[in-house]
């Protein structure tokens, strides 16, 4: 996962943030048409964009702790538009002043709204649906 981040700095220690991150994604798909199964494992490409609001608490001048939560928003190729292009994020981290230098490693929680229905010539065919549950480990490089 790699992308691009945006903050807006509030008063009171509160920040809005916006990323945009290039995710691949490798499903494994199974259709069962009732006289046969098929079975197939492909790599898709996925943009995520997490819209978060940011709260640091413990205003230390090198070291500050933080919550975050928000929606996200998925785009992925054609191939996989059954799979929800929403869910809710939460995280924590801490922001690390290095000079003009941040890091911010953190740990995200994601939940994606179910998937929708898949359909092949207009007929519903069974998928195995994707896992909701995501959890990341982020490094945020800032200046």
């Amino acid at each position: 996962m790699i992308g691009a981040m945006l903050e807006l700095h509030l008063p009171l220690g509160f920040s809005v943030e916006g990323d945009a991150l290039y995710h691949p994604l490798n499903l494994a798909t199974e259709v069962n048409t009732g006289t046969a199964i098929y079975r197939n494992s492909d790599t898709f490409n996925s943009w995520e964009f997490p819209v978060l609001a940011k709260y640091r608490f413990l205003h230390t001048p090198l070291v500050k702790p933080f919550v975050e939560g928000g929606p996200s928003f998925r785009a992925s190729s054609s191939a996989v538009n059954y799979l929800s292009n929403e869910g809710l994020t939460i995280g924590g981290g801490v922001e690390i002043k290095l000079g003009r230098l941040r890091l911010e490693p953190e740990l995200r929680y994601l939940r994606w709204r179910a998937d929708k229905p898949f359909y092949q010539d207009g007929v519903p065919v069974y998928i195995n649906s994707s896992n909701l549950n995501q959890a990341e480990f982020l490094v945020g490089i800032a200046f």
